[in-house]
C-alpha cells in the first residue's frame, strides 16, 4: 500500500513554471498521525506515540527524517492538462507529476495539522495539500480526517472512493482564516440571573435564513448569543470550514465547526460510499449556566471530468445545542450525523433543550429559554455547503444539504 500524506512533485512554492523536471520528496517518518493499529506507509510503524515511526520505540524526539523512497528526478510531461479547478492550480504545482498512489482499505486518520507539505489557495487562506497518482479508498477503507485547514487532494489520475471520508469536527478556522460566522458568544445576565444559551455556528444556509440558530435567552437581563452568519459561498472558492458555536454564559464547549475537503481529479471521480464534513454538538450546562451552540456543517468540494456519483452519501449537517441547567443522566446534544435527520439537542426534563441541528431541509433550532432553574440552552449549528463540478452520471443516495452543480 501507498500513502501519498507526502507527494512526487516539486515544491509547493514555486517560483518558476519553466521546469524541465523537479524533485520528488519521499514520506518520511514522524510526519504522519495515526492511531494504535492503523495502518501506516509502506516500511513504517504507528509508534506509542500515535505517530509513523521506523519502529514501535521511535518516540519521534528527534524530529522527522529518514525516508522511506528513495527521491527520484520525475521527468515532466510536455504539457500539462487539467480541467479548471477550484482554489489551487493543479499545472503550477506540478501535481501531474504524482506518483504515488493513496490506497485506503482499513482505517487511517490524517491529520491536516501535521502535514508538513502546505499550500495556499488562490485567495490566500492556507490549506494542507496532497498530490497522488490514483485516489483508492476501498470498500472497508475509513479516511479520517483531522486538524484545522481545508484538504485539497490532487489526483492526476483517478479516484475511487467505495468506503468512507470523514472530516471530523474541527477545533478551529484554520490559521489565518477569519470565521465571521462564529456563533454569538452567550453572556449571563447580571446581578446573579440565568445564563444565556451560545447561537449556533454559521456556515452554509437554507432559503432566506441566518445559517445557526440562536441560543435562549435569560429570565431577567442578558443577552443570548446570535446565530452565526452565512460564510463563504456556494461554490466553496475559498474553500471554507463549519464554525463553531457560541460558549453558553457560564457554560461548557461549544461544537466545533465541521472540516472542509476538497478533492480534483484529472481523470474522473466514482463515489458509492461516503464522504462526512459534519458539525459537533454543544456541551451542556449544569445549574443556571447556560448551554453552548453546535458547531455547523463543514465544506465538500468534488470535480472531475467526469463524476459517477450512484450510491454516494454526502453530508455536511449542523451539530445540536447543549442543554441548560442539565443533569448527569441528561442526554448530551448529539453531533451531526451522515443522515437526513437532525442532530438532537441536549438536556430533558426540568433542563432547558438546545436547538437541533440543520440538515438539507431542517432548519437550525433555537436554544429554549431559561426557566427558573436551568440556564438557556445553545442554539443549533447550520448546514454546510456541497459541491459538484464536471459531467456528472448517476444520483447520490443522499446529499445533505442538497448539493449544487457546477460545470
Amino acid at each position: 500500500m501507498r500513502i501519498a500524506k507526502a507527494w512526487a512533485g516539486c515544491s509547493v512554492v514555486v517560483t518558476t513554471l519553466a521546469l524541465a523536471g523537479c524533485y520528488a520528496p519521499s514520506i518520511r517518518r514522524c510526519e504522519l498521525a495515526c492511531a494504535s493499529g492503523e495502518q501506516c506507509p509502506d516500511g513504517l510503524t504507528c509508534n506509542t506515540n500515535n505517530m509513523c515511526a521506523s519502529s514501535r520505540n521511535d518516540l519521534c524526539t528527534g524530529g522527522s527524517d529518514g525516508s522511506i523512497d528513495v527521491p527520484t528526478d520525475v521527468p515532466r510531461d510536455s504539457a500539462c492538462t487539467w480541467r479548471p479547478t477550484s482554489n489551487v492550480e493543479p499545472c503550477a504545482l506540478d501535481a501531474d507529476l504524482a506518483m504515488t498512489d493513496f490506497a485506503v482499505n482499513g482505517t487511517m486518520t490524517v491529520d491536516t495539522s501535521l502535514i508538513a507539505l502546505s499550500a495556499s489557495q488562490l485567495t490566500g487562506e492556507p490549506i494542507a495539500l496532497v498530490k497522488v497518482r490514483d485516489l483508492i479508498i476501498g470498500p472497508a477503507g475509513n479516511l479520517v480526517v483531522i486538524g484545522n485547514r481545508p484538504l485539497v487532494i490532487l489526483v492526476a489520475g483517478t479516484a475511487r472512493i467505495e468506503g468512507g471520508i470523514g472530516y471530523a469536527a474541527a477545533a478551529d478556522p484554520g490559521v489565518g482564516v477569519t470565521c465571521a460566522g462564529s456563533g454569538g458568544i452567550g453572556t449571563g445576565g447580571t446581578g446573579g440571573t440565568l445564563g444565556s444559551g451560545g447561537g449556533g455556528g454559521g456556515h452554509g444556509t437554507i432559503g432566506l435564513n441566518v445559517s445557526g440558530a440562536a441560543g435562549g435567552s435569560v429570565v431577567n437581563g442578558g443577552i443570548s448569543g446570535a446565530g452565526g452568519v452565512i460564510v463563504g459561498v456556494g461554490r466553496l472558492v475559498p474553500l471554507t470550514m463549519g464554525c463553531a458555536g457560541g460558549r453558553g454564559g457560564g457554560g461548557t464547549n461549544p461544537g466545533r465547526g465541521g472540516g472542509a475537503i476538497q478533492i480534483s481529479a484529472r481523470g474522473s471521480l466514482v463515489v458509492s460510499g461516503r464522504i462526512e464534513a459534519s458539525g459537533g454538538g454543544g456541551g451542556n450546562a449544569t445549574g443556571i449556566a447556560a448551554g453552548s451552540g453546535g458547531g455547523a456543517g463543514g465544506g465538500i468540494l468534488l470535480e472531475a471530468e467526469t463524476l459517477n456519483l450512484t450510491g454516494a452519501q454526502l453530508c455536511a449537517n449542523g451539530g445540536g445545542g447543549g442543554g441548560g441547567g442539565a443533569q448527569a443522566s441528561s442526554p448530551l446534544a448529539q453531533d451531526a450525523t451522515c443522515s437526513l435527520a437532525a442532530a438532537r439537542g441536549g438536556g430533558s426534563g426540568t433542563a432547558t433543550v438546545g436547538g437541533a441541528g440543520a440538515t438539507g431541509t431542517i432548519q437550525a433550532g433555537v436554544g429554549q429559554t431559561a426557566n427558573a432553574s436551568s440556564g438557556g440552552a445553545g442554539g443549533g449549528g447550520g448546514p454546510g455547503w456541497i459541491r459538484i463540478n464536471g459531467v456528472q452520471t448517476g444520483s447520490p443516495m443522499l446529499s445533505t444539504p442538497a448539493f449544487s452543480p457546477g460545470s
